[in-house]
């Protein structure tokens, strides 16, 4: 396994099974790589950090992602309009496009 850290910063970035990107990352090779810590570079070598949460170690976290997770399907589904168009389209003619694409991506993806 390779760790690869950004050359500029040192942040670790990815574990893969190849190297790439070799001109943006300074690449490690490893035996003992393990995603449920973290990683950083120390005195230039890559060094195993602390225990990474999981939602294991917090069940209300998923239960905080699963009340809020229409929110995102939301925001995924307007950044797909083009609402100042839907809105002076509708300016024009009296329409009612944004409302009801909005009206419909609520409906789609209602409060929990």
């Amino acid at each position: 396994m390779f760790l690869l850290f950004d050359k500029e910063t040192k942040d670790f970035c990815v574990a893969t099974q190849a190297p790439f990107g070799l001109n943006t990352y300074d690449a490690f090779e490893v035996d003992d790589y393990d995603r449920n810590f973290s990683y950083s570079l120390i005195d230039g070598s890559p060094v195993k950090g602390e225990r990474l949460l999981t939602i294991e170690d917090s069940p209300d976290i998923l239960a905080k992602i699963e009340a809020t997770k229409y929110q995102i399907d939301r925001k995924v589904e307007y950044d797909k309009l083009n609402q100042f168009e839907l809105q002076y389209d509708d300016s024009l003619d009296g329409g009612t496009r944004w409302k009801d694409a909005i009206q419909a991506i609520k409906d789609k993806y209602p409060k929990p």
